[in-house]
């Protein structure tokens, strides 16, 4: 809908809800000095006598948080190669030794069932 048809409904709208004349130039903007200083209180009192209301924005006092130390994390030792261990038999998926899987075997490398990379060599796979 464009424009020009929406402010003639708005208009209309307003004239039937009893409005006599609409303004609908914008606003000229106010110098913020002529506006009244309000004095800042830690409460407000109501006009009417009723209890006093708490501000709302009070100033929150610092209060210092105490230092936490980083948990300590134990050193691993170093895991070094393991011995190499006898080939049982080899499949076209990889290899047995010692009741253990090798999983691969492009160019006698291998993983075991944790990931490792292992080296076939003739009868012997050694993971390092």
């Amino acid at each position: 809908m464009p424009a020009l048809p929406r402010i003639v409904a708005l208009i209309v709208l307003l004239h039937m809800a009893g409005c006599s004349s609409v303004d609908i130039a914008p606003h000229a903007p106010r110098d913020v000095a002529s506006f009244p200083a309000r004095p800042v209180e830690a409460s407000t009192a109501p006009q009417d006598g009723a209890p006093a209301r708490p501000r709302l924005h009070a100033a929150v006092p610092h209060v210092p948080l105490p230092r936490i130390a980083p948990p300590s994390v134990p050193e691993k030792a170093p895991v070094g190669p393991q011995a190499p261990a006898p080939v049982i038999t080899c499949d076209p998926a990889g290899c047995w030794s010692d009741g253990k899987r090798y999983e691969g075997g492009a160019g006698g490398t291998f993983l075991d069932r944790n990931g490792r990379m292992c080296q076939g060599s003739g009868n012997w796979i050694q993971c390092f």
